[in-house]
């Protein structure tokens, strides 16, 4: 079993290349799971004003539906879309924006670090911040 996850700017084509890839595992008769962020986002009842306990169950959302799908061996590939290894840029912006203490920063980025085993392959969606924007529009 293998995990994927998918990490960029927003609008920056995760979702698509992840969808492009499920058809093509469904194609080969590949099981597999996706885990997306937004699933994780609706089972959030923390503001985003409170970005260190938000960011704190978001990962740990993330990481309880990574975990029963890889104790469940139903899986040959589980996709993330949105890991835990762009959560740095995430704490670091919260942290530089005043929304978390140095503590909770520090906290939160060696938890993460921990998580990262768990990954096998990163693939990191960048494009030009003109794209994003109209993309967005």
């Amino acid at each position: 079993m293998k995990v994927i996850e998918f990490i960029g700017m927003p609008r920056a084509g995760k979702t698509e290349q992840i969808n492009r890839l499920s058809k093509y595992f469904e194609s080969q008769s590949i099981k597999h799971l996706i885990i997306t962020d937004r699933e994780v986002e609706k089972e959030i009842n923390v503001p985003l004003t409170k970005a260190f306990e938000y960011n704190i169950l978001f990962y740990n959302k993330i990481l309880d539906k990574l975990l029963t799908a890889i104790y469940s061996n139903k899986y040959e590939f589980i996709i993330l879309d949105r890991g835990f290894s762009e959560a740095d840029v995430w704490f670091n912006s919260e942290y530089k924006q005043g929304n978390l203490l140095k503590e909770e920063k520090e906290l939160s980025l060696n938890y993460l670090k921990n998580l990262r085993k768990y990954i096998d392959t990163s693939i990191l969606m960048m494009v030009n911040p003109e794209v994003t924007i109209k993309r967005h529009i």
